[in-house]
């Protein structure tokens, strides 16, 4: 998302956009993958995780590899 803010959302817009769209839970996508913009490595999962501090069960995936159940 930086330098690219017009083609990329940062952790928290993606959050806001979540919320709109009434998601229980979110899992993040393209981070930790590769070095496209600005920002430290493990930033945009650690930001990601700071604005759900108080919700972090709604965060589906954290890391590269892991895996997450849907609760029926």
């Amino acid at each position: 998302y930086n330098p690219w803010i017009r083609s990329h959302c940062t952790p928290e817009q993606a959050i806001d956009m979540a919320n709109d769209a009434g998601a229980q839970f979110i899992m993040p996508v393209h981070h930790q993958t590769f070095r496209l913009s600005f920002e430290p490595f493990r930033e945009p999962i650690e930001r990601f995780e700071a604005a759900l501090q108080k919700m972090p069960e709604r965060i589906a995936l954290r890391e590269i590899g892991e895996t997450f159940v849907l609760p029926l």
